[in-house]
This record gives structure tokens, sequence and C-alpha cells, in this order.
């Protein structure tokens, strides 16, 4: 029965430190239940999710595209005038 209640603890601290680095709470939690203790390592260790408007930028460089900075639409890299909303860029 105690190591029940052990096992319960150590996924409650495992979800406490997964969400506490922007994880779901759940996953760290059933991973602290199966390891125990070195389930909150791995918890701890695991990186939180990325910005999505990094990985967004790269993608646009990738596909040769710049946000036009007057109607925020995907143009051409190389283009002078959006043509979207017919304003000049940069």
């Amino acid at each position: 029965m105690e190591m029940l209640i052990i096992w319960g603890i150590c996924g409650f601290v495992g979800g406490c430190v997964a969400s506490s680095k922007g994880n779901p709470f759940w996953g760290g939690f059933f991973v602290g239940l199966m390891l125990g203790p070195i389930g909150w390592l791995i918890s701890a260790i695991v990186p939180g999710p990325q910005p999505q408007q990094s990985i967004q930028v790269t993608v646009n460089q990738a596909a040769g595209l710049k946000t036009c900075p007057y109607c925020a639409e995907q143009i051409q890299a190389a283009a002078t005038i959006c043509r979207f909303c017919d304003r000049k860029v940069k």
C-alpha cells in the first residue's frame, strides 16, 4: 500500500515538473508514475515547446518569402511592392 502512495507522489511531482516547463502535466505524471524519481529527472531534462514564430520565420526564409509590414500577407522576398495592398515595401 505504501508503495502505491509513493509512486502516486512520484507521478504528481513528475507532472508538476513537466507543467512548470510548459509540457503537458499528464505526460510528466505518467513518466513519474512509471519511473519514479528517475521520471522527475526525465521531466526536468525534456525541453519545453518551442515558440511557433521562430519556426514560421524559418519556413518563410526557406520558401523565399517575407511578410508585408502593412497587410501582413506573405510576399516574395525580392518584391518591392506588395501585391495585396499595393504599398512599397523595403
